[in-house]
């Protein structure tokens, strides 16, 4: 598989060039790291369920390059909140970009390197280059306005984790919102059908969006930070806030603070897809008991980043108002924006 070892490495050397700080179009969240992090949970997961060798390699090459299109608009130069518009979209029915979204782009660079790689002697199927379309095509999100309790799910989630419960539970009596609902839709879709999910299709997928319960919540502070600063591209610019007004100081300062709040409530909707997964994954025959112990093990985070995350969001809301009260709306601004990762 020496090929697509190369191709492998080739999708990580673009995503670098392309990417990472001095690269083309440098992120702050989608930068290489991001691929190191979903290969680390892709290894994790691998412990828990049977994979083959072949498997693994169309894995590694979906991660690789995943992300290898990460077009955008950019924000308006005099707008200091407004984000970025990422031109999102695996299908033609996706919102905004449809088939030439990111996705879609990232998919079709993937397939025309493994069938040049095919123009000398036959290494990948048609059925390979779709599966590896596919996991890319599953790393499409969509964000919607949802409660807990309207999820189908969420009944069930909480009966196969009662944790859930109570972390939910102080979500709610600390005024925590719950309506952000980012998912996966085309994985969704597959999740509902009866076909089984090609195995470097639903690594793909899951491992995308896996921090919130694999990993320590300093890690996912991380991530939910250094996503606040890309997309929010104009308050990246220290020179924007040397003759920033104390209004609106006021206003980016707030919208920070609802950025933090909101995080306790991302946890909790990764935790219910999870469990929607293992459920479906077990109706469907996918994975054994065995196999849903194990991956269960891994992503075990949950209830720990829900609360971590509330705490933080609550602390830091602490720290501000002292920093008003004390040396006023500026200079709680750049502490806080110091705290997310923000050059001040």
């Amino acid at each position: 598989m020496t090929t697509a070892e190369g191709i492998i490495a080739a999708g990580f050397k673009i995503h670098g060039e392309e990417h990472d700080e001095g690269g083309i179009d440098p992120k702050q969240y989608h930068e290489s790291l991001h691929l190191d992090t979903v290969v680390h949970h892709m290894e994790k997961i691998l412990i828990a369920i049977d994979v083959s060798s072949k498997d693994q390699y169309l894995t590694l090459i979906a991660i690789a390059w995943h992300d290898k299109v990460l077009s955008y608009q950019h924000a308006s130069s005099g707008e200091l909140l407004e984000q970025i518009s990422r031109f999102r979209g695996a299908r033609a029915s996706d919102l905004p970009s449809g088939s030439e979204g990111s996705e879609a782009q990232s998919a079709r660079a993937v397939a025309q390197h493994m069938r040049d790689a095919n123009k000398q002697v036959e290494i990948f199927t048609e059925d390979d280059i779709r599966v590896v379309t596919l996991a890319i095509e599953f790393t499409f999100p969509e964000f919607k306005l949802a409660k807990f309790a309207d999820y189908p799910y969420y009944a069930q989630a909480l009966e196969n984790n009662p944790k859930l419960i109570a972390a939910i539970g102080e979500m709610r009596e600390g005024g925590t919102r719950d309506e952000l609902y980012i998912t996966q839709p085309h994985f969704d879709e597959a999740l509902e059908a009866e076909n089984k999910i090609p195995r470097p299709a639903l690594i793909m997928a899951v491992a995308d969006l896996a921090t919130s319960g694999m990993e320590s919540a300093s890690d996912f502070f991380n991530e939910g930070d250094a996503e606040c600063r890309e997309l929010h591209e104009n308050l990246r610019d220290p020179k924007r806030l040397e003759t920033i007004s104390e209004i609106e100081c006021i206003k980016v300062k707030n919208m920070l603070l609802n950025w933090l709040d909101g995080q306790p409530g991302f946890v909790a909707w990764q935790a219910l897809r999870f469990e929607k997964l293992m459920y479906r994954l077990n109706e469907k025959n996918e994975l054994s008991q065995s196999e849903i112990d194990k991956m269960r093990l891994h992503f075990c985070q949950f209830e720990n980043n829900i609360r971590a995350s509330m705490v933080r969001a609550q602390s830091m809301r602490e720290t501000v108002e002292n920093f008003v009260s004390q040396q006023g709306e500026k200079a709680a601004l750049i502490s806080l924006m110091k705290t997310m990762g923000f050059t001040v």
